[in-house]
């Protein structure tokens, strides 16, 4: 799941002064309250001890946090629920660097490449607090996760993750049913977190106010298709209609012909009537 301030600057996306929005709490919790998993390690990087770790969002807005806390964990496990802070290992931190779509880091700790492969698959956590954007700068995401989404005053539904398509962040939002005609329950759709979608997010409230182009939801979820008649089966109903039509044809004149036949040959024998009859007969099956 990406967590990641929001790229556009503007008012929409950007928090407001503390005056204008409610207080935030602090809590004391259990880690998976106050850390959240942010990347995870794919390799050792170099000799000297570098771990190469992959992150969710593809970016890391929260890297000065960590450079002046002087630290970072990491997790055997994604899932932080009922761990304890002595089950995250912490190291000191030597030196970090974006590296493609993750981070480099150094530890005094980890010496070389050999003791950096020990970590492979381990997850990095970062504070909740390295999430949380000062006054006037831009949203973290996972600020606004869960928030419940308007479209012209009526809730369409709420936000359950983020993605990224390179150029800017995605609210993946969980659709209530009816939003538009066809669209069910949880349906998931992915609305871009720019001024132009997202004209307003609602800290108090907890809700965010969009408006989306017409045909976003449609197209995403498949509901702009219609679905185009079986033309073959079309004709292949027109080619059956029209062998059965042939084949009444086929029977009425044979019918006539039958009795034609046996207008024009009362005078014959009954044994040449006979043999037309069967001949007849043939024809009809």
């Amino acid at each position: 799941m990406a967590n990641t301030k929001a790229k556009n600057k503007t008012s929409p996306t950007t928090k407001p002064e503390a005056s204008d929005r409610a207080p935030s709490n602090s809590s004391d919790g259990s880690v998976d309250e106050n850390f959240r998993v942010v990347g995870r390690v794919k390799d050792a990087h170099g000799l000297k001890g570098e771990l190469w770790v992959v992150l969710f969002a593809g970016q890391a807005d929260w890297l000065q946090s960590m450079k002046d806390e002087g630290l970072f964990r990491l997790s055997k496990k994604e899932s932080l629920a009922g761990l304890e802070i002595s089950d995250l290992k912490s190291f000191s931190l030597k030196g970090a660097r974006a590296h493609k779509n993750g981070v480099i880091l150094q530890s005094t700790e980890i010496k070389d490449r050999t003791a950096a492969e020990g970590f492979k698959g381990f997850f990095l956590t970062i504070p909740e607090s390295f999430l949380i954007a000062e006054d006037g700068e831009s949203y973290f995401l996972s600020e606004i996760e869960g928030f419940g989404v308007l479209e012209d005053k009526r809730e369409i539904g709420a936000i359950v993750g983020f993605s990224h398509n390179g150029a800017q962040d995605l609210l993946q939002v969980s659709l209530v049913k009816g939003t538009r005609s066809g669209v069910k329950a949880k349906d998931i759709i992915e609305i871009p977190f720019v001024e132009e979608f997202v004209v307003e997010v609602d800290d108090e409230g907890k809700v965010i106010h969009v408006e989306l182009p017409e045909g976003l939801i449609e197209v995403q979820l498949g509901l702009d298709k219609k679905e185009e008649p079986d033309d073959e089966s079309s004709d292949g109903d027109k080619d059956g209609d029209t062998d059965d039509d042939a084949a009444d044809d086929s029977e009425n004149d044979s019918e006539d012909d039958s009795e034609d036949g046996s207008e024009d040959d009362e005078d014959e024998s009954d044994d040449e009537t006979e043999k037309d009859s069967e001949s007849g007969a043939r024809r009809l099956h």
